[in-house]
């Protein structure tokens, strides 16, 4: 698998330098690679982060950008996932406002073994349509996205969590912009696979000044 989120666009670079809110000073600063053609993240990191005070949109901006992050790494281990159990599932706005809701509620490692499990589960009810080379793709397209939402909504009804994580691929890789973000914000921690978007958010912005309306 390659690194999730190694390279970057233009305006997704620009978007990072805006909302990290940093002052280029004691040998903090990023860089795009020398080729321009990949907009590589290149970070170097020393001395202190200088933070300005945040606006509403720059608050707004974070909350998009961890969230789409974690979206992306997320579309990832369903792409593992599916080369396990086959199900059919499309990328539509019905499955991404439930992996929202997922990344929100849960870390990486327990949002893993939800997906896991509730992919494993739609393969068993279609196993008798897969044996005779009849699933009927479109009709079932968001079984899987209906299954996630549902066991969300038990699971947060609850008050309860998947009762394991799943341990990621071993050839995971984490983004150097998380790796920045987690060792410059969260007391050096490598990486937020362990947290909710919801806990990233509230860390990130509990570290920075927010500009009263």
């Amino acid at each position: 698998m390659q690194e999730n989120s190694s390279n970057i666009s233009r305006e997704q670079y620009g978007s990072l330098v805006r909302i990290m809110q940093v002052r280029v000073q004691n040998g903090i600063y990023l860089a795009i690679d020398e080729d321009v053609s990949n907009y590589e993240l290149k970070i170097f990191i020393g001395g202190f982060i200088d933070t300005f005070k945040l606006d509403i949109a720059n608050v707004k901006q974070i909350e998009d950008f961890v969230k789409n992050i974690r979206l992306r790494e997320i579309y990832y281990l369903i792409l593992g996932i599916y080369s396990k159990f086959p199900i059919p599932y499309e990328e539509n706005l019905n499955l991404e406002t439930n992996l929202f809701e997922l990344s929100e509620h849960f870390d990486l490692e327990h949002s893993y073994s939800l997906l896991f499990y509730q992919a494993q589960m739609l393969a068993g009810e279609l196993f008798g349509e897969k044996i005779k080379d009849e699933i009927d793709r479109e009709k079932h397209k968001n079984k899987y996205s209906n299954k996630i939402a549902s066991y969300i909504k038990y699971l947060v009804n609850s008050q309860k969590k998947p009762n394991y994580p799943k341990k990621l691929p071993d050839n995971w890789q984490f983004s150097r912009i998380e790796q920045f973000v987690s060792l410059s914000l969260f007391d050096n921690q490598h990486n937020w696979a362990g947290m909710s978007t919801r806990e990233i958010i509230s860390t990130w912005l509990s570290k920075l000044s927010i500009k009263s309306e």
